[in-house]
């Protein structure tokens, strides 16, 4: 039986608890404040998932060198790229629905 990774099942489950505290929270999204949490937990839960699906195409080095080049190679350039388009879509969305 392979070893698992413990920092990736705590990953997994902190999504699980963000998914399902997402569509718990749903139905009280009139509140302002429920609001906000609601966009909060919507903009980082699902690419938690495909973020750690990643780890596990390609077979990463268990060294620190490895790790640290991984998260420079991989990891970085994604967030980048998630947190622009995200920003992006935030001031749209802001725009779209009438707020100033």
């Amino acid at each position: 039986m392979a070893k698992r990774v413990e920092w990736v099942d705590m990953a997994k489950a902190i999504g699980m608890i963000a998914v399902v505290l997402g569509h718990a929270i749903h139905p009280l999204v009139a509140d302002p404040k429920m609001s906000t949490a609601f966009s909060v937990i919507y903009w980082w839960h699902m690419p938690l998932f495909f973020i750690i699906g990643g780890f596990f195409l390609k077979p990463l080095k268990q060294t620190w060198p490895g790790f640290r080049h991984f998260i420079k190679r991989r990891i970085v350039p994604n967030l980048k790229s998630y947190f622009f388009a995200g920003s992006i879509l935030i001031l749209i969305s802001h725009f779209v629905r009438g707020h100033s």
